[in-house]
């Protein structure tokens, strides 16, 4: 036989439980965040790529204009960085 006041352990169990809810909803919140965060990075990074496209077909008419309007009839490519544009293998252009 257990003496009053001392917690068996059910008792001590569920005094364990508030401290594990706690973190659980921190959990959940913390990762409700990151989702909101990351959405939120997403669209930025959408608004980003759409930005990028229209530089690119802007350029691409630049270029053509510029070709058009040489006598030569040279084509005049804008140089790139080796490695950088995912559209371009191999870097040729």
């Amino acid at each position: 036989m257990q003496a009053r006041g001392t917690p068996n352990a059910t008792h001590k169990a569920k005094g364990d439980c508030p401290g594990l809810y706690s973190e659980a909803i921190a959990a959940i919140k913390s990762v409700i965040l990151i989702d909101e965060r990351m959405q939120s990075v997403a669209r930025k990074l959408d608004r980003l790529t759409d930005e990028v496209r229209d530089m690119k077909d802007r350029l691409i008419r630049l270029e053509t204009m510029i070709e058009i309007s040489r006598g030569d009839g040279a084509v005049l490519r804008i140089a790139r960085v080796p490695g950088r544009g995912s559209d371009d293998p191999a870097g040729k252009t």
